[in-house]
């Protein structure tokens, strides 16, 4: 505990990141407004050629533009073996899979003989199937890799809601907005729905998606699929049925657009 404060700069615990990064802070990373350059010149198959492409890169000043992006959850997944001494996938699985009985969940690439096959629109008519994981190397790992059951996320989500994780002190910190124009916070985004702050997280990769959303009530909603579908016309009425089931009131929920679509720029 205590071993990366939010509010340094992370290259206090990676200092192979470019020094033009030097004063982007951990917190900043976690809210998607670091102002790194994009994910796509970043993709690199290994850390060290993403650090090495990074550095003939310029970056945007921190804190003042909120921009979605996967290499900031890159950075993040190198700030937790940094701090735990453990790989990403190790750290994961003792501390998170393992004492919530997440038997069904797994970070990185593989096949598993249960595993749902995943599925892109080929054209407004037609699917076709996705090959697992065709991005870039393991440093990827905590930008989405991880492949779960539902009742698992449930358990991950309760395991949230029962402070079995986190504090409610650190959950109202990792929870709170960057500020009144970044609804981006530690590791989810923050929104209102019906009048009651909700936290969500949406991921699409590689041919799944899953919604998840809990309030300060308790309500909470896990939505899967095996389809990676922003683009297409189910977006609007998924986010009108999480409401529902949320009951905060049909129709699509206030900022909608913002809070289902445009989360994906990275």
């Amino acid at each position: 505990m205590g071993r990366l404060q939010l509010d340094a700069p992370a290259r206090r615990f990676l200092p192979e990141l470019p020094e033009a990064w030097d004063a982007i802070t951990v917190r900043q990373f976690l809210c998607h407004v670091s102002g790194i350059p994009s994910d796509s010149l970043l993709r690199r198959a290994d850390w060290e050629g993403s650090m090495a492409a990074a550095a003939r890169l310029s970056a945007a000043e921190p804190g003042l533009d909120s921009r979605y992006n996967n290499f900031n959850y890159v950075v993040a997944g190198k700030l937790v073996e940094a701090a735990s001494g453990q790989g990403y996938a190790d750290f994961v699985q003792s501390r998170i899979f393992a004492p919530l009985g997440m038997s069904r969940s797994r970070v990185g690439r593989g096949w598993d003989a249960n595993q749902a096959t995943g599925y892109q629109f080929a054209s407004r008519r037609s699917l076709t199937t996705v090959p697992l994981w065709r991005d870039a190397g393991p440093q990827y790992d905590p930008a989405g890799r991880i492949m779960s059951s539902l009742n698992d996320v449930l358990a991950f989500v309760g395991a949230i809601r029962d402070g079995r994780l986190l504090s409610p002190a650190g959950l109202a910190e990792v929870t709170r907005p960057y500020g009144p124009a970044c609804r981006g916070t530690c590791g989810w985004f923050a929104k209102v729905a019906g009048g009651l702050p909700c936290t969500e997280k949406i991921g699409r990769v590689g041919g799944y998606s899953t919604d998840v959303e809990f309030n300060p009530r308790g309500d909470a909603i896990v939505m899967m699929w095996s389809l990676q579908s922003w683009h297409d016309r189910s977006v609007e009425p998924r986010a009108a049925l999480r409401q529902t089931l949320l009951g905060v009131g049909p129709g699509y929920p206030e900022g909608h657009h913002t809070s289902v679509m445009a989360e994906h720029e990275g």
